[in-house]
């Protein structure tokens, strides 16, 4: 008779879901680098091209940094970061104000009308008494549409 293996993670605090997916991605690409490593069939330039491509460093596009959210990215537009915070903090109601300072936007008025009030008409966020929240449909357009990465 075969033993089971059963595999979890001791005590809730602390999520270890983001360490096992960089392990995980790591171990995938160690993986395909061997493989071409082994089986290439194109010229070793071009072999050498794809293993670098495998292994360039990605980072993750939201930094938390002692509460502090931070979108990466700076070429992207304000609506995206927002979208981006709300997709990473989807459990929890988000204040306009710490929207506003997370992206950086300078004037709180001007956000609340064009930027939060826009992607609420679109009914991408759900925006009510000063709180954010992203929607069924914008956790989809977050998925499609932005990359969670950023290539270096």
């Amino acid at each position: 008779m075969l033993n089971q293996w059963k595999i979890a993670h001791v005590g809730g605090e602390v999520s270890p879901n983001y360490s096992d997916s960089i392990f995980v991605t790591h171990c995938a690409d160690w993986i395909l680098t061997e493989l071409v490593r082994h089986f290439y069939n194109c010229p070793i330039d071009e072999a050498k091209n794809i293993v670098s491509s495998i292994n360039e460093t990605r980072i993750p596009l939201i930094a938390e940094i002692d509460g502090f959210v931070r979108v990466q990215n700076s070429e992207m537009d304000a609506s995206s970061k927002t979208l981006s915070i709300l997709y990473y903090k989807h459990q929890n109601k988000v204040s306009d104000a710490d929207l506003c300072k997370w992206i950086r936007y300078k004037n709180i008025s001007r956000f609340k009308s064009t930027i939060l009030s826009k992607l609420d008409t679109e009914v991408l966020i759900h925006y009510h008494e000063g709180f954010c929240t992203i929607s069924p449909k914008g956790i989809i357009y977050v998925e499609k549409k932005i990359p969670f990465e950023i290539t270096v």
